[in-house]
């Protein structure tokens, strides 16, 4: 039995299973190249048919599937393409060859997308995002027996829309791209990347709770809001800001973001060992990390709608141990060229010994291997790899690699049983979910990948299945006392992560990268 599960928003994607087992998730984006694409909202493509056509039939020919017996839709999802696309029930089902659908809802895929991620039996747990369509704040119950069922609602609490919405007039982060169509997707983690360079002004608290809530209403069909309206007057903003004051303004709107959080959500987990955290919001690592501070926090690797077809399928599977999701994308999609390229380049067969050295070296090297990575930060599989103990690196990275703003950190990745060495750790952190303390006495050699505020956007890895990046962290441990690399996504400036060996030997060509990997095969300039 072949199901296929869509989700057809900003960050589209599409999940295909046989049997029971899942085969593969995806991410729109990483077809079209277009960051949180997706394919029925704004974002996008103009032919939304020809999109839809395109990543369907790769899945049935990478799978040889004729026809799908069940398609899963998001219940808007649904509506939206019969208002446009389809007149009838029968021409969609046609379209997709496909005997029948059933709908889901959005919130509800969260939430499944988090649960059937994880190992727990039972858990209470929150979807909440920028404005999903059926509650901006659902809280759930997960049972591997008795499934999700809703708690409640909490209507009318946009927080990651309150969030991004600053970063129109933030002159560090803004972009000349239409807020509605892209900014408001990308200004989020810039934002918290920037909070922690301000100080919370406890006297502007009161207007940001009255910010943060309420209904959201634009004005005269503009972008601004009327709670924006009256904050601006309020504390007498600027059109834009700049320097301290946007550090400050920025650094209070993650506190009322953590404490709107609390208000509305801890009477639901305050005395829940475990709870889960999915939706865009569960993006926001500073409020995971403050939760995690506290009890046992999970967060999926793709909690935003780039999760959510594979959320619908989880669902309707309900797998009675955790789905390993982490590559679960695609491999390139011009995985033929593979030698063309070892051929042209001078490719040879990789030993771990040759990249260890060339890391502990200062190289920058960009790794593609295998599926690629569910939900937006890079594990290795679609990563640039540094050694975190290089000065200045950051500054390399930022200005003549991934040419984007100075203040943003960089995230380290290290064997699980290694991290408590260097970071102040509580659970795992697989995903880059969280954000730990480094260790002070490391604050120094470890510059490149710790924070302002002394934390780190951790990835810890295990030996529990053979991995790449493991047998790779052990080879360095053998070599250097700081076995620690900066893990950061393989993309073009703008771009979301690669997802061919083109691009990746253009970053190469074009950038201060000193080599690739490519499968088994090392490049170097």
């Amino acid at each position: 039995m072949y199901i296929l599960s869509t989700y057809l928003g900003h960050n589209a994607s599409m999940t295909v299973s046989k049997d029971g087992e899942i085969l593969e998730v995806i991410e729109f984006e990483r077809m079209t190249n277009v960051k949180n694409g997706g394919c029925l909202a704004q974002i996008g493509v103009k032919n939304k048919k020809a999109i839809l056509s395109l990543v369907k039939d790769y899945l049935k020919g990478k799978y040889n599937i004729k026809y799908f017996d069940l398609l899963l839709f998001n219940h808007l999802d649904i509506t939206m393409l019969r208002k446009h696309h389809f007149t009838s029930d029968a021409q969609l089902l046609k379209f997709f060859d496909c005997e029948r659908y059933e709908l889901v809802h959005h919130q509800h895929g969260h939430m499944a997308c988090a649960f059937y991620q994880s190992d727990l039996q039972y858990s209470k747990g929150c979807s909440f995002d920028g404005g999903g369509s059926d509650g901006n704040f659902n809280i759930f119950e997960c049972d591997r027996e008795k499934g999700i069922t809703e708690i409640t609602k909490i209507q009318n609490h946009t927080l990651g829309m309150r969030l991004s919405e600053l970063g129109q007039y933030t002159k560090s982060i803004k972009t000349e791209e239409d807020f509605w169509v892209h900014g408001g997707l990308i200004y989020p983690g810039k934002m918290m990347g920037l909070s922690s360079y301000g100080n919370v002004r406890e006297e502007w608290l009161d207007s940001f709770h009255e910010f943060y809530t309420g209904v959201y209403h634009t004005v005269n069909g503009g972008d601004l809001n009327d709670n924006y309206i009256k904050l601006k007057k309020t504390l007498n903003l600027p059109d834009e800001y700049e320097g301290q004051l946007e550090y400050d303004l920025v650094a209070t709107s993650q506190r009322m973001f953590e404490m709107k959080f609390d208000e509305l959500v801890r009477p639901y987990f305050e005395n829940e060992p475990n709870f889960l955290l999915s939706g865009g919001a569960a993006l926001n690592i500073l409020n995971n990390q403050k939760l995690r501070n506290e009890r046992n926090i999970f967060v999926p690797p793709n909690p935003s709608d780039a999760g959510l077809s594979l959320g619908f399928m989880l669902d309707y599977l309900k797998p009675k141990k955790g789905f390993d999701g982490t590559f679960a994308g695609p491999e390139v999609w011009d995985k033929h060229t593979l030698p063309e390229y070892v051929d042209k380049y001078d490719g040879k067969l990789l030993v771990l010994d040759e990249l260890v050295t060339d890391l502990i070296a200062g190289k920058i090297i960009g790794v593609v291997r295998g599926g690629s990575e569910l939900g937006p930060r890079a594990l290795g599989h679609r990563s640039i790899l540094c050694h975190a103990a290089i000065p200045g690196m950051k500054d390399i990275l930022n200005s003549k690699v991934k040419n984007r703003e100075s203040f943003r950190p960089f995230a380290p990745v290290v064997r699980e049983d290694e991290a408590w060495k260097f970071f102040e750790m509580k659970g795992s952190c697989k995903w880059m979910s969280f954000c730990p303390p480094v260790k002070p006495e490391y604050h120094e050699v470890l510059r490149s990948i710790t924070h302002v505020d002394g934390t780190a956007r951790l990835q810890t890895v295990t030996g529990t299945q053979p991995n790449f990046m493991y047998y790779l962290l052990t080879r360095l441990s053998e070599y250097n006392e700081y076995p620690v690399l900066l893990n950061t996504s393989f993309n073009i400036a703008g771009k979301p992560i690669l997802n061919t060996y083109r691009d990746a030997i253009w970053m190469l060509e074009n950038t201060e990268m000193d080599g690739v990997i490519l499968e088994d095969y090392y490049i170097k300039k």
